[in-house]
Order: C-alpha cells, then structure tokens, then sequence
C-alpha cells in the first residue's frame, strides 16, 4: 500500500512538475497584446418585459351579458315583466363588468408606466456606466499611444495579469516604465 501510495504520489508530482515547466512555453505562444476594442462595453439590456401586463384583458361586451329575446307566447304570459328584470340585471351586470374592467386597466396601465420608469431608470443607468468605463478604455488607449507613464504601465500589468498560471501558484507584479527611455522593468515574483 505504501509503494502504490509512493508512486501516485509521484505521478502528481511529475504531472505538476510538467504543468509547471509549461508555463513559459505557454505563455511565451499567446499574444499578450491586448485589444482595447475588446474591452469596450456595449448597452445590451434585455428588452422591457411587462409579463401579464402586456397584454389588456378583454373589455366586457354588451351580447355577453344581454338577455335572450323571449318568444312570442311567453309575452303574453307575464314573460314581458320578467324579460324586463332580466334585461335591467343583465345591464347592472354589464356596468359592474365595465366599471371593474377599466379599474383592472388603469391599474394595468399604472403597473407599466412603473415597470417602464423602473426599466429606462436602469438603462440609463447602465448606458452611464458603461459610457464612463468606455471613456477609460479611450484615455487608456490614448496614453499608451502617447507613452504615457501610468497608462503603459497599467497596460503591462494588465498584460501580465492575463498569463495562464495555475490557480494555486502564487504571483505578485511590479512595473516601472520610463517614457524618456521607451524602457520597461517587469518585477513578476511567482
């Protein structure tokens, strides 16, 4: 058991060994140069989704609630009275249905106007921020054209940043840049 043990455990190791010494290979057939048009945002929001409330109930019409006519014979046998009660609790019921449908749709009407507040609020929102983050990727571009100190200097850390290490390998980086002397020193402590 402990020979068997003795030699995964070797295995793992020459598996991390080999991990290890592929680093710089790797890292030397990526391109490390990063394009700026990349890292630019775009206004991509979902559209507005009203749910239930984009669609409008149906609205009550009158030949739903109204009364069937009555027969010939049935007015001559007090149908006509009853007809006429029918007919008035056939409009009371109509009106209840007109009265709570338009209170359903300015309720309805109310709930999009606060989902479509609420949704141009967050659009806007997002639009700013990705408007500022935008304008940060523009001035850093910029200053790295114009060799700028700070902007090459975050541009090489963020270069190096992207250097496919594992996980559990710890790393610092130091940068300084020198724009007389177009020059660079990389500190990158594994």
């Amino acid at each position: 058991a402990g020979k068997a043990e003795a030699e995964r455990l070797n295995a793992d190791l020459g598996a991390r060994v080999a991990q290890l010494e592929s680093i710089l290979g790797h890292g030397l057939d990526r391109e490390a140069a990063i394009d700026f048009n990349a890292l630019l945002r775009h206004n991509e929001l979902p559209p507005l989704d009203l749910g239930g409330y984009g669609v409008a109930a149906s609205r009550p019409t009158w030949s739903s609630y109204a009364p069937s006519d009555q027969g010939a014979i049935a007015g001559l046998f007090g149908g006509k009275a009853r007809y006429e009660q029918r007919l008035a609790a056939a409009r009371n019921a109509f009106e209840r249905a007109e009265i709570e449908y338009a209170s359903a749709e300015a309720e309805r009407q109310e709930r999009i106007r606060e989902l479509t507040a609420r949704y141009e609020s967050a659009l806007l929102a997002r639009q700013n921020e990705v408007a500022r983050h935008n304008s940060q990727i523009a001035q850093l571009a910029a200053g790295v054209r114009n060799r700028d100190r700070e902007s090459v200097q975050y541009y090489l850390e963020l270069a190096l940043s992207e250097t496919l290490l594992p996980e559990d390998v710890p790393h610092a980086v130091e940068v300084a840049y020198s724009p007389r002397g177009e020059q660079a020193v990389v500190r990158f402590e594994l």
